[in-house]
């Protein structure tokens, strides 16, 4: 009797599943990982020529960092980046709970931490002249950031790096996504590395949960106490398949 029950559950589940499977064939979404480049919309040409480095042709998209520029001034102009490194390298991981985690290179540089926020769905989004509708969704993370150690091998922490996370997506092209990242620096602790409090408040001083700043300028003047961006990153990322 058991074992029949267990048959007819174990044959209910692989209907269940092969439901789902074809649900998710019919209705592509950005669940899953990805793998891509960010460059700056703007790169800082002293930095490329101090570490080297030469944009590859084909890889900018002045229609993307105009709409993640919109509302600087002039609009949709990107100020010089100010991101210590030309390209991150990053594996970005949007889960169907709304929970996105991401890995970069830099990790292996400065041993920040692993990236954990949440995204959300936007509406849908043009980007492009041709007038197509993307779908768009924006997330926010939040990652460790040390300082480099000094005159010993371990670090101070320094604050946190939240960035906002803007991605466009393309049912008919499902395994690609263009988006863009503008990272900030919450400076959130003291000298000694201890987290500065707000007054009579269990919360940090500047708070990383609150909103982001609106306009990403790397080049204003960062206002004590304040985030400050580090400047727009561009990318183009691809679905990690199983094959």
């Amino acid at each position: 009797m058991k074992s029949r029950k267990f048959a007819s559950f174990l044959v209910f589940a692989i209907a269940v599943a092969g439901v789902v499977s074809v649900a998710q064939a019919k209705d592509p979404s950005p669940v899953g990982s990805w793998f891509g480049v960010a460059r700056p919309c703007t790169p800082n040409p002293g930095l490329s020529a101090a570490l080297g480095f030469v944009e590859p042709s084909g890889t900018s998209d002045e229609n993307l960092c105009k709409v993640a520029c919109a509302d600087n001034i002039p609009a949709g102009v990107c100020p010089t980046s100010q991101f210590p490194v030309p390209e991150v390298t990053m594996i970005p991981t949007m889960n169907a709970d709304g929970v996105v985690t991401a890995f970069d290179f830099a990790e292996i540089l400065d041993h920040h931490t692993v990236a954990q926020g949440n995204y959300e769905y936007q509406g849908k989004f043009k980007i492009d002249p041709d007038g197509k509708e993307l779908r768009k969704f924006q997330a926010s993370f939040i990652w460790f950031q040390p300082r480099p150690p000094t005159g010993g091998p371990i670090s101070i922490y320094s604050g946190v790096i939240k960035p906002r996370f803007v991605t466009f997506f393309d049912k008919k092209n499902p395994d690609v996504m263009r988006g863009y990242i503008q990272p900030y620096y919450w400076p959130i602790t003291d000298t000694n590395g201890f987290t500065v409090m707000q007054p009579g408040s269990p919360f940090p001083s500047p708070d990383p949960l609150s909103e982001i700043p609106a306009v990403c300028d790397p080049n204003a003047p960062p206002a004590a106490g304040q985030p400050h961006c580090f400047g727009t990153l561009h990318f183009v990322i691809r679905r990690t398949n199983s094959h």
